[in-house]
């Protein structure tokens, strides 16, 4: 089986994701990232740390189940791009709220 790439963009959390269940329902290693990318990283302080204490939730729910979370920075287009190359994954899931 092939790896999927989850992308956690806004959505950090792993109860009730459709994308996380979607991911899990191809039955390959889900490869679970978050990206500060540009518009991360336009983020006022506040919501900055407000992301942060998100993203240490969601990295702790994910090794309490066996999985970790990859942290990149810069464009994701080619932040994903290069996941892509590296793990040989053939689909890449975006988790964002609706």
């Amino acid at each position: 089986m092939t790896p999927t790439i989850l992308w956690f963009r806004r959505d950090l959390r792993l109860q009730d994701h459709t994308a996380l269940t979607a991911a899990i329902a191809r039955g390959g290693p889900v490869i679970a990232v978050f990206i500060c990318d540009a518009q991360v990283e336009s983020l006022g302080a506040a919501p900055k740390w407000r992301l942060g204490l998100g993203i240490e939730a969601l990295q702790s729910a994910l090794e309490a189940k066996g999985n970790r979370l990859i942290l990149r920075r810069g464009s994701a287009f080619e932040e994903l791009k290069a996941l892509v190359a590296e793990t040989g994954a053939q689909d890449c899931l975006l988790a964002t709220c609706l």
